[in-house]
Order: structure tokens, then C-alpha cells, then sequence
């Protein structure tokens, strides 16, 4: 599916859309505001503080216009596997965040709104939103935690009574079943805590110190259908598939060693104050692949790296002391 990004021009505000060839095409819109999305039927859709608007590949057709119950301003949108609509929206339009938040379903022919004591006050606009296949509804809200709706009953994890970091959701994605991978940051310092998965018994979050993550601020998360996390932070673009992205999942031990130069070019040199005779190197790439394996000793501390491409890599050092893990980056 081609995607899209808003923007602001001569003629005014638009889309633009990239086929994956050489062409972009500007499509006009009439406002600075708006949410695109991708339904399962490949149609496009656009949320603004007006409704629901589809896009034929040559006009906009206006779905839910001044609808009664609208509320304002729309910030989040998503589409579950029966092809409903939902999107986040708030009373107000020009400060989102400070009023009460609501959710609404769009079925094709009626939008429903829902309120909830969750999505009330300064806490309550709901920032991002996914959609499990058995339509469950997973809302990151500004700083009342995250919501769970399955159309009847709602449920809330904050940082009190789960393992939720930061009661300010900025990215929510569900992978498979029930599966939710999410972003969080402290709403009044930015701070970001990294990337945060919860399988519905387990919180587990990763960061800078634990993973391969290049910034714990994360901008956007996406799921595809192949399984591969992609994850764009505010230093870059990363994707993993299961939990690659973690060293704890391998490493047993406090052991510790140095590497250098990183970033590095043709070799890197490792370095350790214990014996390294009969050690096993592993090198693998940031999806898990190994891609070097080797014993070592003591006086054969140099890496050749220069088969690498640029990239972030782990190499997990095994000695008889323990093991332990440590990123570099390959960079010509």
C-alpha cells in the first residue's frame, strides 16, 4: 500500500503519497489537522475535527460529517480486522490533552461514541491506539496509563498497579493475539523510557542499558505481517523479530570487557582483564542473526569486522569468568 505524510505548500495543505517507485503524488486537503490510515480493503482514510473522510484515488467523499455526537478534535486513529473504524478524539481542539478524551467506532454507516471515567481529565485524550484481532481496543492515553476496551468492559494499567513505567502512553501497537508493544515519557520533562512489551501477564521494558536501542525516545512502532518490529527513534530506525533486540535474553553474568574503536571501520579490539584462551566470540546483527563465531586466545584480541555492512551489531563474549554482551556500531 502506498503510504502518506502530510505537508503544507503553495496551494495549501496535502498528502503525499509514494508508490515505491520514483514518483510522489500530492493530494490537496483542506485542513493543517488530520489522520491517515490504510483499511483492509486498501482504501484511505482521514480523521479531522469534521469526521471521517475516503479517498477514491481521485476525490475525497465525506463519511461522518457534523455528526451529533462528534466531539472536536480528532488524534489518534486505527482500524480492527472487521474493518471498523476507531479513533481518539477530545473536547478540545487547539490544546488536546487538557479536556476529556473519548473513543468513537465508526461501522461504516454510524459512528458510536464511548466515554469512560478513564479518559476523563488532564490524563484522559488518548494519544495512540491498537487494535487486536479479537477487537480488542489498546488506548495510550496522556497520563492516565493505558485503557483496555473489549466493547464492554474498560480496564487500566498505569504505573501504579502494573508494570506500565510512565502513565503517559505515546505509541501503542498489537502484535499477534494480544501482544502489545508500546512507547512511554514523562509528559512534563519528555523524558522517554524506551520500548515496553506486555504479553498480558509480563512487563517487560527495554532501553538503552538492556537492548539495542539506539534512544530510549521512540517515535513510532509498527508490527508488519511478517512479524519484524520496527521501531523509529529520534537516532534512528531499527527492526528486530521476537525479542532480539534484548542482551539480557543471553547474557548471565555482571562480566564486562571493552571494545574499541566504536565506532569502528576494518577491526575492532577487544579487551579484557581476563584470559581469553578458549573463549567463543559471537557476533550477530540486531534481528538475531549470528554472523561471525569464533574461539579466541589471548593474544587474538583483533576483529576483523571489515565484511560487515554499516549497522549497529552485538558481539557476546564466553569465558570462563562469564559472559556479557556490549553493542557496536561498523561504520566506514
Amino acid at each position: 500500500s502506498p503510504s502518506g505524510v502530510g505537508g503544507h505548500g503553495l496551494e495549501g495543505y496535502y498528502f503525499v503519497t509514494f508508490s515505491g517507485e520514483e514518483s510522489w503524488v500530492e493530494i490537496l486537503w483542506h485542513l493543517s489537522h488530520a489522520n491517515l490510515i490504510i483499511d483492509n480493503e486498501n482504501k484511505v482514510w482521514a480523521s479531522d475535527l469534521l469526521g471521517l473522510h475516503e479517498y477514491n484515488g481521485s476525490s475525497w467523499t465525506d463519511r461522518v460529517m457534523n455528526y451529533p455526537q462528534w466531539p472536536y478534535f480528532t488524534i489518534t486513529f486505527a482500524v480492527d480486522s472487521q474493518n471498523n473504524k476507531w479513533i481518539g478524539l477530545t473536547d478540545a481542539m487547539y490544546y488536546p490533552g487538557i479536556w476529556d478524551g473519548y473513543l468513537a467506532k465508526f461501522d461504516g454507516i454510524q459512528a458510536t461514541v464511548f466515554t469512560s471515567p478513564y479518559l476523563e481529565g488532564t490524563g484522559g485524550s488518548i494519544w495512540s491506539m491498537g487494535v487486536s484481532p479479537q477487537g480488542i481496543v489498546w488506548m495510550g492515553t496522556q497520563g492516565n496509563g493505558l485503557v483496555k476496551f473489549d466493547g464492554i468492559n474498560w480496564e487500566v494499567y498505569n504505573w501504579s498497579n502494573s508494570g506500565l513505567p510512565n502513565n503517559s502512553v505515546r505509541n501503542v501497537t498489537v502484535e499477534g493475539a494480544n501482544i502489545i508493544w508500546l512507547s512511554t515519557a514523562n509528559q512534563l520533562t519528555s523524558i522517554a523510557n524506551g520500548l515496553t512489551r506486555f504479553d498480558g501477564d509480563t512487563w517487560k521494558t527495554f532501553n538503552t542499558d538492556n537492548s539495542i536501542l539506539p534512544s530510549n525516545a521512540i517515535n513510532s512502532i509498527l508490527v508488519d505481517e511478517n512479524g519484524t518490529k520496527w521501531v523509529g527513534t529520534d537516532k534512528g530506525l531499527i527492526s528486530f523479530v521476537g525479542n532480539a533486540l534484548s542482551t539480557s535474553d543471553v547474557q548471565s553474568s555482571g562480566f564486562q570487557f571493552t571494545l574499541f574503536p566504536n565506532p569502528a571501520q576494518n577491526f575492532i579490539t577487544l579487551k579484557t582483564s581476563s584470559n581469553l584462551m578458549g573463549s567463543t566470540v559471537t557476533i550477530y546483527n540486531i534481528l538475531g542473526k549470528v554472523l561471525k563465531k569464533f574461539k579466541t586466545d589471548h593474544n587474538n584480541n583483533n576483529i576483523d569486522v571489515s565484511d560487515l555492512a554499516n549497522g549497529m551489531y552485538l558481539l557476546r563474549l564466553q569465558t570462563i569468568d562469564g559472559i556479557a554482551i556490549k553493542k557496536f556500531v561498523k561504520r566506514n
